[in-house]
């Protein structure tokens, strides 16, 4: 019996477009406060790049803030621009991170109809699995009202270690007090989630919209695959039946 839902946050709630928007509006204030003759949106794509790679380099590794990766990919890039950047620097480019990201994250548009309806028709526990810094996803949740839906919130900040390593995921059981067989995580990262999610127990939907590129080695691992989170709701009704 299903006793316990997991969401991924980052792409599978939040629109991972905007994230991108926030960067390029980051960028945008380094190039004003450092008085640079360069596209923001040129700096912004180099971040992402840096950004991605040292994400993707950290596979099931101990967790290094999101905030403090950040600075270090500002540090490399205003480096090659020719410039030293002090602590002050780095203080005030924090401050421009959380500022951008609070304004331009957004949720995907069907997100909070698809929560409340499920929160509605599932008693169980709902929770979040984020490779996420702790202030980012809780500010997010109470930003966007909702937070009560969820039971729990469990990042790679608390746990120490990214996805798909299963101390993550074991975390998550022990405050949702069950066990994988009886959870289901939902995700859009084939590697992170859905292999991360299966080699501990849990069942895995595969959220693969269709306006993002996705490797998926194969659909068979995952075991629902959709398009649109509100498709997730006869999945949860039939579960709960069977």
């Amino acid at each position: 019996m299903l006793k316990a839902l997991f969401f991924d946050f980052g792409g599978t709630l939040a629109d991972i477009e905007s994230d991108a928007r926030a960067h390029v509006e980051m960028f945008k204030e380094v190039v004003r406060r450092f008085n640079l003759d360069i596209d923001p949106r040129e700096l912004s794509g180099k971040y992402d790049r840096l950004q991605i790679e040292s994400y993707l380099n950290s596979d099931g590794k101990r967790y290094k803030r999101f905030i403090d990766r950040a600075c270090e990919v500002f540090r490399i890039i205003m480096r090659d621009c020719g410039v030293e950047v002090c602590e002050e620097d780095i203080k005030w480019f924090r401050k421009v991170y959380v500022e951008k990201h609070m304004k331009c994250i957004e949720l995907y548009p069907e997100v909070k109809f698809t929560l409340g309806r499920i929160r509605r028709i599932f008693d169980g526990h709902i929770g979040i699995i984020s490779d996420a810094d702790d202030w980012y996803i809780s500010v997010l949740v109470e930003k966007f009202n909702i937070a009560d839906i969820f039971d729990s919130i469990t990042t790679s900040d608390e746990a120490k270690y990214n996805k798909p390593h299963p101390k993550i995921f074991k975390l998550a059981f022990k405050k949702a007090g069950c066990q994988p067989r009886e959870s289901m995580y939902i995700g859009d990262n084939y590697k992170r989630d859905i292999l991360g999610a299966k080699s501990i127990g849990m069942k895995a939907v595969l959220i693969l919209r269709p306006t993002r590129i996705t490797e998926v080695e194969s659909m068979d691992v995952p075991d629902y695959v959709i398009e649109n989170l509100t498709e997730l709701i006869p999945i949860i009704e039939n579960e709960q039946r069977s």
